[in-house]
């Protein structure tokens, strides 16, 4: 009865990480995709869990594919770039010149 139990709050608890995750995304192309794609293998939080560069999105579409999952160049180009606008850890961007002017002389 005990072990039912815990299985059965265990079970539970992932149903609801799973529709947090989905409540959560927000809005936007890709998104459905995301959703549709990713939740064949796991559960939509393990796939969104941390925010990554668009390279490292890039590497895990490619490794998913790898495992077997299967999209088309339009959809995965849909999904990579929802990824990268909504779940992107931007690194630090270099400062270009041009937008300060330069101190003047004395």
């Amino acid at each position: 009865m005990r072990l039912t139990l815990l299985l059965t709050l265990a079970i539970a608890m992932a149903i609801s990480s799973q529709s947090r995750a989905q409540d959560t995304l927000p809005e936007g192309p890709g998104k459905t995709g995301l959703q549709e794609s990713c939740t064949q293998c796991h559960d939509l939080g393990t796939a969104i869990a941390q925010k990554r560069t668009h390279d490292e999105w890039v590497e895990i579409l490619d490794r998913m594919v790898g495992y077997g999952l299967t999209l088309s160049d339009p959809k995965r180009a849909e999904i990579q770039d929802y990824l990268t606008a909504n779940l992107s850890s931007k690194p630090a961007q270099p400062v270009t010149g041009g937008t300060t002017p330069p101190p003047s002389k004395p």
